[in-house]
């Protein structure tokens, strides 16, 4: 055997099957985090498409068997060898770009991009501006806070309002 690393020699799996694997569990532990998110935004969230049907007692078994399940995988991936990346990103980075990204979606509900989508009053225009603001306020002031835990270096600002003043 030629040129193999006798490392590998001992190892079940190949590099490019732990990498798939790593991959899948990663998928499957995103899938149901944001299935037990699901559970606690239904309660939370005026926008939920959910129904919160779950209680408190059904919130927890959920959260048991997904731990349950996430054992199951560490234990697989312990018992070959496959070791799990560390975390490399940052969460507060990641909230702040969503920041961002929330802004530019807001923005574009000023009235002169929402007249794209046919005539808009002059009245209509003025209270989308008004929540624009409001809106885009609160996510100014929530990045502003995220900046402060950061030390101002690592996240990025969502858009000023007003944006511009282009028409």
């Amino acid at each position: 055997m030629l040129g193999m690393n006798p490392a590998m020699s001992d190892r079940l799996f190949p590099p490019n099957h732990e990498s798939r694997l790593l991959t899948t569990f990663k998928y499957v532990d995103d899938v149901l985090t944001q299935a037990v998110e699901r559970l606690e935004a239904a309660s939370s969230s005026p926008f939920s498409e959910y129904v919160a049907d779950a209680g408190p007692s059904e919130r927890k078994a959920v959260t048991e068997y997904v731990d349950r399940v996430r054992a199951v995988m560490r234990e697989f991936l312990e018992k070959h060898q496959i070791v799990i990346p560390q975390p490399s990103m940052s969460a507060l980075w990641a909230v702040s770009t969503a920041c961002v990204y929330s802004g530019v979606s807001i923005e574009e509900l000023r009235g002169r991009y929402m007249k794209a989508y046919g005539a808009i009053s002059p009245a209509a225009e003025a209270e989308l501006e008004r929540m624009v603001a409001d809106v885009t306020g609160e996510l100014n002031k929530m990045n502003a806070y995220l900046q402060e835990l950061t030390g101002g270096g690592s996240t990025a600002s969502p858009p000023a309002i007003p944006r511009d003043k282009a028409e």
